[in-house]
């Protein structure tokens, strides 16, 4: 069974060899014409004398048929009429008997001696006489200058002509030389347009300074924040529910109540207009949308990125939110430090010696920064001590009276001493009812006089709560008479300042999309190379891979070579795509940040996105691609053509490339990292499915074929062996029965086991780069979903 076996994939070879031939010209013998009867009893593996009648039978057969040898293209004749010869009897194992005959002529060829002829009864003396030799067939089915005795019937399938390889090897000079022109004008280009781009800011900068001055300035007219009848909800809950209030400059008003009223989506209905679904937000009787830019908002949790100083990141803040043409930037950074008390530690790094005040008020600066006329904070003294709470509210209250800030905070169960500091409180209920707003030294008279005096040693704040949560409809009824009897107002006249509103189009309240793109990819190289474990172990594993792989697997020229081209080829594809899945955790960790700065219009998605990427890229994948792609390429022994390594190169970078786009659809797809890496992994292994390489892509079933297209590891492991397999010939190596068969073979032969082309690289680097591009534009739709729908998370 298994000599059957090895004479079938023999004679499979041997019929897809005619893909790989150098000859393209077609045969002219009919084989119709061609009398075949006792072909199987003349070439029979069981005949003593098989070399001699094999040969001689095809020989006759064909002169018999009157084709002229000379004209003819033999090797294309062997190719077209093989399957001929096997139906009318011939049989492969008798091919291989002939194909292991020694080499010399049959004696069935051999031209005789020809005889003199004597004139005139005169003896002539012998002359040497050259008669014409007729062509021999045995060089179309055997190949005279063979000494092997490998017949030219097997060697024409793996024909390799030498004048295309030295035109190739031509053309690869010549397309190296265009490269590296064009390569180089491409630098030239860029370094000069970056030359006149920083010119031209240098010329416009002090212009533009002068002209938008007073947006920077410190707030020196009156300014009010308004909501009315403000509700907020979804479709599942009502979560906040006709809310009044407002708030003016030099205020420092507090938000208070229990756990789940609504503290949160209050704050966020101000800064972004999170699920309104009746009423207004207003400043200065405007739309929040217009004057957004002009609101600073600090986040419950630390917006921080790790690895950064307090300086850098108040520094990076300022450069990403003043306009690029203000040069006073580090003058500010340091003056927002010194206000703040953070000089000990401005060279300290995030996450490392940093307390939780320290934190909190690193946080404040870097909003406060770009002069902002209001400040929001969501439970800034969460997770504090007692000391600690009290710096960064006395620092709050300090702002608001010295900078004639709008201060809004929300805070959960302050003490008595940090009740004391706002100048406004609000106090919300279970349900999300604005249950009392006025300022909290009168709150022990307002108590008093409706009869709900707190307990002995029961703070007022603490009392509150327990009003709010037991006694709301109690409390709120009470509170409503009350002011109703003294006629008090919880309403302020809108503050509406004509001369100096200024328009949305002459806002400017963020850095260019250069800045941003410098500033953020500033970023992410400081922070990799801050966090060395990650950096050296993205760095030393792909080389030592590289190495041992190449090492481990040689690529010969024969059946085990192609095997070891196959399997280590999707070995190096399989571990780059796993090692890309640390870009999950690279994003997730900063992810909450990232959404939170986009959203408070730091810089745009877009440009967030192609800066993280293409830091990823040539921070941690690209130098170590080439480093571990050039140890296993060399190593191995793949073919020695530089054309050829840039190809095998190109296609592995690009497939790196894709498989660290999809990791980054897929952080921005989920909150979590482990569904997230497990989402990859699946996504993974069945582009892996459809590489080629663990199942035969001609033998999918029908339908299923499409979906090789949309999988990275076909592209790219099909392009590296149709590229590398250009070389040759190759030895078809198999043992069929107690014999030995090499046959001579092109790479083609062996790519057309597989499904692969020559001619596929060209296509696989189109079709790989149309991945990318693909995978780019879902990434980018994904972290829009991501910032849209963040007040739902």
């Amino acid at each position: 069974m298994m000599a059957s076996r090895v004479a079938w994939l023999v004679f499979f070879v041997l019929c897809s060899s005619r893909l790989a031939s150098a000859q393209s010209a077609s045969c002219p013998i009919d084989a119709k014409r061609i009398e075949l009867t006792g072909l199987g009893e003349a070439c029979a593996e069981t005949r003593s004398d098989v070399c001699e009648s094999c040969v001689c039978f095809l020989a006759e057969a064909i002169l018999d048929a009157g084709y002229d040898f000379a004209s003819l293209d033999l090797n294309a004749c062997a190719l077209e009429n093989i399957s001929v010869l096997l139906a009318n009897g011939a049989t492969i194992a008798g091919f291989l008997r002939v194909y292991a005959c020694p080499q010399r002529r049959p004696n069935c060829l051999s031209p005789p001696t020809p005889t003199p002829t004597p004139m005139m009864g005169l003896e002539s003396p012998p002359t040497s006489v050259s008669p014409p030799t007729p062509p021999i067939p045995t060089e179309w089915l055997r190949g005279g200058s063979n000494t092997n005795g490998s017949g030219v019937y097997l060697e024409a399938f793996g024909a390799i002509d030498p004048t295309n390889e030295t035109v190739a090897g031509d053309s690869g000079s010549k397309a190296q030389i265009a490269f590296g022109a064009g390569l180089g004008s491409a630098i030239a280009l860029f370094i000069l347009c970056g030359v006149l781009y920083h010119r031209y800011r240098m010329f416009v900068a002090p212009k533009l300074r002068m002209k938008y001055a007073h947006l920077l300035n410190p707030c020196q007219y009156p300014l009010s924040l308004e909501l009315r009848n403000c509700t907020c909800g979804n479709l599942e809950k009502l979560i906040l529910q006709d809310i009044n209030f407002c708030v003016r400059n030099g205020q420092l008003v507090g938000i208070l109540g229990p756990s789940g009223c609504g503290k949160t989506t209050l704050l966020n209905a101000i800064v972004h207009g999170d699920m309104v679904t009746k009423g207004s937000v207003t400043i200065c009787g405007e739309k929040v949308d217009v004057k957004r830019h002009r609101i600073a908002f600090v986040p419950q949790k630390n917006g921080l990125i790790h690895h950064l100083s307090v300086f850098e990141t108040i520094y990076f803040a300022a450069r990403l939110r003043l306009p690029w043409f203000f040069d006073d930037v580090k003058e500010r950074t340091n003056r927002v430090i010194h206000e703040l008390g953070l000089e000990n530690v401005a060279d300290a790094y995030i996450g490392a010696t940093l307390s939780g005040g320290e934190l909190r008020r690193t946080c404040i600066a870097a909003e406060l920064i770009c002069d902002p006329e209001i400040l929001i904070l969501d439970e800034p003294a969460s997770g504090l001590d007692a000391h600690a709470a009290q710096n960064v509210f006395s620092t709050l209250r300090n702002l608001a009276r010295d900078k004639e800030k709008a201060v809004v905070v929300s805070v959960h169960q302050p003490s008595r001493r940090i009740l004391m500091n706002f100048d406004v409180v609000l106090l919300l209920g279970p349900t999300g009812r604005m249950l009392w707003n006025g300022s909290p030294h009168d709150l022990d008279d307002i108590l008093s006089h409706i009869g709900m005096e707190p307990p002995l040693g029961v703070s007022t704040a603490e009392w509150l709560l327990d009003i709010a949560c037991e006694k709301e409809v109690q409390f709120l009824e009470k509170v409503t008479a009350y002011e109703k009897l003294r006629s008090t107002s919880k309403t302020c006249e809108t503050i509406v300042r004509p001369n100096l509103m200024i328009p949305a189009r002459e806002t400017v309240n963020a850095s260019s999309i250069i800045t941003q793109f410098h500033l953020l990819t500033w970023r992410s190289c400081i922070t990799a190379f801050r966090d060395r474990r990650v950096l050296i172990s993205h760095w030393i594993i792909p080389i030592l891979i590289g190495i041992l792989l190449g090492a481990l697997t040689q690529a010969s020229d024969d059946l085990e070579g192609f095997q070891n081209r196959m399997g280590a080829v999707f070995f190096l594809l399989t571990f780059f795509a796993l090692s890309a899945m640390t870009f999950i955790d690279i994003i997730n960790v900063e992810r909450p940040v990232i959404v939170q700065q986009i959203r408070s219009q730091y810089y745009h998605q877009e440009v967030y996105f192609i800066s993280k990427l293409l830091s990823d890229w040539f921070l941690l994948r690209v130098c170590p691609t080439v480093l571990s792609v050039s140890a296993f390429y060399f190593l191995m022994g793949l073919r020695d053509s530089f054309s050829a390594f840039m190809t095998f190169l190109g296609l592995v970078l690009l497939f790196v490339f894709v498989q660290s786009s999809t990791c980054a659809v897929m952080a921005f797809s989920s909150k979590s990292t482990a569904a997230a890496t497990l989402a990859n992994t699946v996504v993974l292994l069945t582009t892996a499915v459809f590489a080629g390489y663990l199942i035969n892509i001609k033998r999918l079933p029908t339908g299923s074929g499409w979906v090789a297209f949309f999988s990275p590891f076909f592209y790219a492991w099909g392009g590296c062996l149709a590229s590398e397999m250009k070389g040759g010939p190759y030895l078809f190596n198999a043992v069929f029965g107690s014999s030995s068969v090499e046959v001579p073979v092109s790479g083609q032969t062996y790519l057309n086991v597989i499904g692969v082309e020559f001619d596929d690289v060209e296509r696989n680097f189109i079709g790989i780069v149309l991945l990318l591009l693909g995978l780019i534009v879902i990434g980018l739709i994904t972290l829009r979903f991501r910032v849209k729908f963040a007040q739902r998370e």
